[in-house]
Formats: C-alpha cells, sequence, structure tokens
C-alpha cells in the first residue's frame, strides 16, 4: 500500500513532466537550439557537463544549472532518437554496450 508521502511524490513527478511539455518552453528551447548553430556535440557536452556538475554536489549548486542543462539536451535535433555508432560510444568511455537509441530532444510541436 502506497503511503501518502509516496503518493504525493509520484503526483509532483507527473505534474513536473506534464509542465516540461508547455508551450512557453518551446521558445526557450527554439533559442538555444539556434545559439548551438547546428553543433549538437557541444550543445550536448554543455548540457551533460552542467547536468554532472550538478549531481556531483547537489548541495553546493544551483537547481537552476540542472534545469538549464535540461534546456540545452532538449534543445537537440527534431528527430526523435538517433542511434549511437560504436565508434561514438566506444569514444565516450560510456561502456561496452551502446543503448539501442539515445533520446536527443523532443520534436517541434510535441507538447501537444
Amino acid at each position: 500500500m502506497s503511503t501518502d508521502r509516496q503518493i504525493l511524490s509520484s503526483a509532483l513527478t507527473g505534474e513536473a513532466l506534464l509542465r516540461t511539455r508547455r508551450p512557453e518552453i518551446d521558445a526557450l528551447i527554439a533559442e538555444l537550439r539556434a545559439l548551438a548553430q547546428d553543433r549538437d556535440d557541444v550543445r550536448t557536452e554543455a548540457g551533460a557537463t552542467m547536468a554532472g556538475a550538478w549531481f556531483a554536489s547537489p548541495a553546493t549548486a544551483y537547481a537552476e544549472n540542472l534545469i538549464a542543462a535540461g534546456l540545452l539536451l532538449l534543445a537537440g535535433r527534431s528527430t526523435a532518437t538517433r542511434s549511437w555508432s560504436g565508434s561514438a560510444w566506444a569514444t565516450s568511455g560510456a561502456g561496452s554496450r551502446p543503448p539501442a537509441t539515445i533520446p536527443v530532444g523532443r520534436p517541434a510541436n510535441s507538447h501537444q
């Protein structure tokens, strides 16, 4: 049986995820996508670095950094997923088996 705390946590998680689909965010994502100048490598690295720094020391970092990292990652290409090539995965040092696909952002008009 779920506790009141678990139910509230679940509700908050769902509502927070729904708010990422609000149309107001689309303009922010579009601006970041344009600023990246089709350099998904730089955009992704910047977002991952910001997120990693926050997770390494959340008590000393600002939560806004994690939100900004999420926006950078959402500003990815319009395609829903991108497959990793073996060489890209190997150079990332992320492990021996790549995932089948990696989400790189949300398609335009996905807030519907």
